[in-house]
């Protein structure tokens, strides 16, 4: 009966193979330790399949392993019925639980580590799971079941048992063991286990059938001690009430008896069936704490960019990295180690011991709190030791150089200015440079540039956020400041600013109208209108800054604009602002300041090679045009439908979604990886956009990216992310693509990729967004291959799908 059981369960997750998606099963072939005549088929599901009403599956259990064998298939290893947290899915609202279950509910510990499920075969060997995979493996750096097996072997030996016994005895009773297997030597969690308290740490019994069977904990507990496992602690609550007082409980004080736990799991019977049923209750922290001390030692440890800002735990992060980073810097093996699992909680004991607090000390202590609270108020007080970073938002000849040289000939103690056009080397330097004069003691630094487009003002802040940290003291505010020159390109802005520059002659740095002739000056700054995007303050990433300062373009207005910086500045800010000069200065500093030449020149090329004389691009994407819109689509279905206990909702707040999101429509190497069809789409895509690809001049361009006034209409499909990446595949019509201005779509242009998506967030620092690519292939062909808490997907619903626009841009 029993074979023809497991024979028919072969039947039907066989059947769930084929199926394209919605509890699609998974059939992964295992080899066994010491047994190569032997093969095991692990078989698995989507995460997100489980615990779905409409998704029926062959058989809920995380852990599945099949003797592969057409007369005879048996069940080697089974794992529990996947269970879920307190009022994750209906079934485990506290409603459902008083309706629906029945005492005693044995309440388990829940240890920290991965899960081993150890089977056994007819002549005693022994088969050591992890969740998913046995046997040897090349493709990942640790194998969980090898280090299982290795401890277990060393576990009986130290006991004189042997290994077929225990073999034997799971085959004869038809049984899984299933450990936790916690060793800091081998991989670290969040709870510590040093050697003392390493081992596998026995916590079921489950009979191998297709029906989720498995035994009381008083039998578990017997047979952890006969074999030399450690147990788990629990204990029995006979009613639901009682339960849910006791968790409540918990929950409040944030620990059990004192100890730091994960949590517990709960075990009990449905009234309907009698059948077992399990949930589980989670701690919230320290370990939100603690997991938020390691990703961000692992951000620092990658980027050597501190982050100051957090949600929650801000002064005691703070604190954190203040006291590990010097450690890290001398002491480049331990940085090493900590990025390959190894040190964490020794860093964070040496914290602690040097703060002189238990995590749960820090938690409950209300000076922390109040230090907390008070550490959000103090990044945004205005005070002389403030600072402000004063960003031009124009295009060419509004004046901007001017302006910001006549204020540094009346403050020059305290007023500083950074010239991009100075700047040949690194892009970055434009920031860092402006940066580094707020470490020589300047309070009011322009940075000149005419950040015509929302990318180049998206990179400002992505370069604050990387070196800010290096140049200006954590306790000291810094405000960023938009100059807008120009809210919109009329014809009279245009003739203006080209009179000037034409006046000008070789008297400007990137436009030598004597030298290279007035038609070619004009033609770079049509170029410069034409891709003008004026400050749009609802708009990311013009919603960063800190204040706006209107300005106007028009006869004699640069003095006139210094004046009105000053004042539209002492009325926001108040008496941290400087006063305005008297006439007399005021005039001074502007004669000096249309006196300037400039030292640097950047010419424009002269030459007639056309290839050597347009812009090489890398790809063509489509930058989203609405991205906090879409970032607020995104945040709404997590919050609707992810799990409470997914680690991607618990730091929903806390996620580094990207500034400027994009779809890749074609990149250039996909010429190797497609071959003849990603050629002729990249040379059709030189084609239609050739205009924008000509060189204005032959300095670096301002940004890497050229905008088109072509666009892309997209709807989001599914959410997918792993503990490195968050992405979103996204619906497009390939058949008419890209549109026009006008209306009309441009012929014969399709996406490349064959499952397009949109990077929205890394999340571990340890891969770059070419990572997304390859996690929606394989999500797209077969589902997350070692899914765990920290991944998932799941589907957009029809009735939440909006239409997003994104602009096609030249990727250089």
């Amino acid at each position: 009966m029993a074979e023809q059981e497991v024979a028919e369960l072969v039947k039907r997750l066989e059947e769930a193979s084929k199926l394209k998606r919605h509890g699609k099963a998974a059939r992964i072939p295992c080899s066994v330790f010491n047994r190569p005549d032997v093969s095991l088929d692990s078989w698995k599901f989507a995460e997100w399949d489980y615990g779905k009403p409409k998704i029926k599956l062959p058989c809920n259990a995380r852990g599945l392993f099949i003797q592969n064998s057409d007369s005879n298939p048996r069940i080697v290893a089974r794992g529990y019925d996947k269970f879920f947290n307190i009022g994750e899915v209906r079934q485990t609202t506290w409603n459902s639980i008083q309706n629906d279950t029945e005492g005693p509910y044995d309440v388990t510990l829940k240890e920290n580590g991965c899960i081993i499920l150890i089977g056994g075969l007819e002549d005693g060997s022994v088969v050591v799971c992890s969740k998913h995979s046995t046997g040897p493996r090349n493709d990942v750096n640790r194998n969980h079941s090898l280090a299982g097996q290795q401890f277990l072997e060393q576990q009986l030996k130290d006991k004189n048992l042997e290994l077929k016994n225990l073999g034997h005895y799971l085959y004869k009773t038809n049984c899984t063991a299933i450990a936790e297997f916690c060793d800091d030597t081998f991989e670290e969690h969040i709870l510590e286990y040093s050697k003392d308290h390493a081992g596998l740490y026995l916590h079921g019994l489950n009979l191998n059938t297709a029906d989720f069977r498995t035994l009381p904990m008083n039998e578990v507990t017997a047979f952890a001690n006969q074999w030399g496992f450690k147990s788990i602690d629990y204990f029995s609550i006979d009613d639901s009430e009682s339960l849910q007082k006791f968790l409540s409980e918990c929950s409040r004080t944030g620990h059990y008896n004192y100890q730091e736990i994960e949590g517990f799991v709960i075990r009990c019977k449905t009234k309907s069936t009698g059948g077992t049923f399990f949930f589980k209750f989670k701690f919230t922290e320290p370990y939100l704490m603690y997991r938020q001390w390691r990703e961000v030692t692992r951000n620092y440890i990658s980027t050597r960019n501190r982050v100051f800002r957090f949600r929650n735990h801000n002064y005691i992060t703070n604190k954190y990295m203040d006291f590990v980073i010097p450690i890290l810097e001398h002491d480049p093996k331990l940085a090493d180690d900590f990025m390959n699992g190894k040190g964490i909680i020794k860093l964070r004991k040496l914290f602690l011991h040097d703060y002189g607090m238990s995590g749960l000390e820090i938690l409950n202590l209300d000076k922390i709190h109040e230090l907390e609270e008070a550490g959000k108020d103090m990044i945004d007080v205005i005070d002389e030791n403030t600072k402000f970073l004063l960003v031009p938002i124009a295009t060419i000849g509004c004046g901007k150089t001017t302006v910001a040289l006549t204020l540094n000939n009346l403050f020059p103690e305290s007023w500083g200015h950074v010239q991009n056009d100075n700047i040949t080397s690194n892009r970055t330097d434009y920031i860092k440079k402006a940066l580094e004069l707020f470490k020589e003691g300047k309070q009011f630094v322009i940075a000149d540039k005419n950040n015509h487009q929302f990318r180049e003002r998206g990179d400002i802040f992505e370069w604050i956020g990387q070196f800010r940290d290096t140049y200006i003291p954590y306790n000291c505010n810094l405000q960023v400041i938009a100059l807008c020159f120009v809210n919109e390109v009329s014809n009279d802005m245009k003739d203006l600013t080209i009179e000037r520059v034409l006046k000008r002659g070789d008297n400007h740095q990137s436009i030598k109208s004597e030298s290279d002739g007035q038609q070619k000056a004009v033609k770079i700054m049509q170029g410069f209108m034409n891709r003008f995007q004026p400050f749009d303050s609802s708009k990311h990433p013009d919603d960063k800054f800190d204040f706006g300062v209107d300005l106007e373009v028009a006869n004699n207005s640069s003095l006139k604009n210094a004046v009105t910086i000053l004042k539209k500045l002492k009325s926001h800010y108040g008496d941290v602002i400087p006063q305005v000069p008297d006439d007399m200065k005021l005039q001074e500093a502007f004669e000096k300041a249309l006196n300037y030449k400039p030292v640097v020149k950047k010419l424009i090329k002269n030459g007639n090679n056309v290839n050597k004389n347009q812009h090489k691009p890398v790809y063509f994407s489509a930058i989203v045009t609405d991205s906090d819109r879409l970032l607020q689509v995104i945040k709404d279905s997590i919050k609707a439908h992810v799990s409470e206990s997914s680690t991607l909702k618990e730091n929903l707040e806390k996620i580094p979604f990207k500034d400027t999101l994009h779809i890749t429509l074609c990149h250039k190497s996909q010429i190797r990886s497609i071959g003849i069809k990603a050629k002729q789409m990249w040379a059709m895509y030189l084609n239609t956009y050739k205009d924008y690809l000509v060189k204005e001049s032959e300095s670096k361009p301002e940004s890497n990216i050229i905008t088109t006034h072509d666009s892309v209409s997209f709807s989001l499909k599914e959410l997918i992310w792993d503990r490195h990446i968050l992405l979103a595949t996204v619906e497009l019509n390939n058949d008419s693509l890209i549109r026009r201005p006008d209306g009309p779509s441009v012929d014969k242009l399709s996406c490349l990729n064959e499952v397009p998506h949109v990077t929205l967030a890394l999340l571990s620092g340890e891969k770059s967004a070419k990572y997304s690519s390859e996690l929606a292939k394989e999500v797209h062909d077969f589902g997350i291959q070692e899914s765990d808490a920290d991944g998932g997907i799941f589907s957009i619903p029809d009735g939440e799908k909006i239409v997003f626009t994104g602009k096609v841009c030249i990727n250089l």
